[in-house]
């Protein structure tokens, strides 16, 4: 062990780790789509996408998502301003 010049360390989880997805899989959970005028590319899932662009990056959220997104956003904005 002396050796060793990387620190090491070890995880111990309470459960199993699922699977890793398939190929099929992954192109079912993940889709990127390129802008048609090249603007920018979008990652999209069922319930959510970003959209990466010169303009910066956009967050589109659906359902249960968009709701605890926003929730946190306030959250954020409270916390600044206490702080501040």
């Amino acid at each position: 062990a002396t050796e060793v010049r990387t620190p090491t360390a070890f995880i111990i989880l309470n459960d199993e780790l699922p699977p890793e997805p398939s190929d099929g899989d992954m192109e079912k959970m993940l889709d990127f789509v390129t802008n048609e005028d090249g603007s920018g590319v979008r990652v999209e899932t069922k319930h959510a996408s970003v959209t990466f662009s010169a303009e910066g990056v956009d967050i589109g959220l659906e359902g249960d998502l968009k709701e605890t997104y926003d929730r946190a956003q306030d959250g954020i904005k409270w916390a600044k301003a206490i702080k501040n």
